[in-house]
């Protein structure tokens, strides 16, 4: 589901995967396989995607739904609410 919405704000903006693979410094192949949720994206990259892109959220974005529970663990200092 992440993937989706990363590349419905790449769309928005009129940002194909070879531009922000450039944008970010990795090869487009890289970037193709992080997109489409093959590969997960390191720290690094999601920060310069986030800062490139204005996404205030990376959460939402970036950590598949697959990892919800330890993802609003980090929200809630380890305690479910």
């Amino acid at each position: 589901m992440y993937q989706i919405k990363l590349k419905l704000i790449l769309y928005e903006k009129g940002i194909t995967i070879r531009q922000l693979a450039e944008m970010v410094g990795i090869c487009q192949a890289a970037m193709y396989r992080k997109v489409h949720g093959d590969v997960e994206f390191t720290y690094t990259e999601v920060y310069s995607i986030c800062q490139l892109l204005g996404i205030c959220e990376p959460f939402d974005m970036f950590i598949p739904s697959s990892h919800c529970e330890s993802r609003s663990s980090l929200w809630t200092g380890g305690e479910r609410h």
